[in-house]
């Protein structure tokens, strides 16, 4: 199982998903619109790589989402605003990712069965990304995403916030946050820089309030000249 020492697969973070159905399948295929950017190969298959609107990203990843292995643990697209980002999919949609302008990776995801999509995509990410944060819990073996973007990425954790219950269901609802303590315990944040990032925090700071933590990296943290 994902997390296990011995089987861990830092670019296979997704490998227990939930099945698509057909019609979702479909459905997102055709919402998937956009330039062509690149083309990229993982497990033997090839897809172009597009550059999306954020309305068009949006909805994509949201569908996505219903069926994305632990997709609890990844923000939903409310929580983040795509019309200034650039923003990425696969020509079917089953996969992407969106950059923000000021080097945030966000809203990172494959519902592929096949591996390795994370590391596909690597160059496109590590050229703008120097900013990230993970939902993360105590229940959470090994922080199995954490360990993907620590071993293919090159990120670094910078700092956490210990218990992130109200804020989380302040913004997710109360349905959400019970849901989530009962199956996976207290969820905290994790927020981690990469290799072209330069942080001035000495330690691993730990905070009691998430937006106070998320100013702190803000203010901290600068892209290496």
């Amino acid at each position: 199982m994902l997390g296990e020492k011995d089987t861990f697969q830092s670019d296979y973070y997704w490998y227990s998903k939930r099945v698509i159905p057909e019609e979702a399948r479909s459905a997102i295929s055709r919402m998937a619109t956009g330039k062509p950017v690149g083309e990229i190969e993982f497990s033997g298959i090839r897809k172009k790589l597009l550059e999306v609107s954020g309305s068009v990203f949006a909805p994509v990843f949201i569908e996505n989402r219903k069926y994305l292995y632990k997709g609890e643990f990844t923000a939903p697209s409310l929580e983040n605003d795509y019309r200034n980002s650039r923003n990425f999919i696969t020509e079917d949609g089953l996969a992407g990712f969106s950059l923000t302008g000021t080097g945030w990776l966000v809203s990172l995801y494959s519902n592929y069965a096949e591996r390795g999509f994370a590391r596909a995509v690597k160059d496109y990410i590590v050229k703008d990304a120097y900013k990230l944060v993970c939902i993360v819990s105590e229940k959470e073996k090994n922080n199995g995403l954490v360990r993907m973007y620590e071993e293919v990425y090159g990120f670094r954790k910078y700092a956490r916030t210990i218990n992130d219950t109200i804020v989380m269901g302040e913004h997710y609802g109360d349905e959400f946050i019970k849901k989530f303590i009962s199956e996976n315990g207290v969820p905290y944040h994790i927020f981690m820089i990469g290799s072209g990032a330069v942080g001035e925090a000495a330690d691993y700071p730990r905070f009691e309030d998430y937006f106070v933590a998320e100013k702190f990296v803000e203010d901290t943290v600068s892209r290496r000249a």
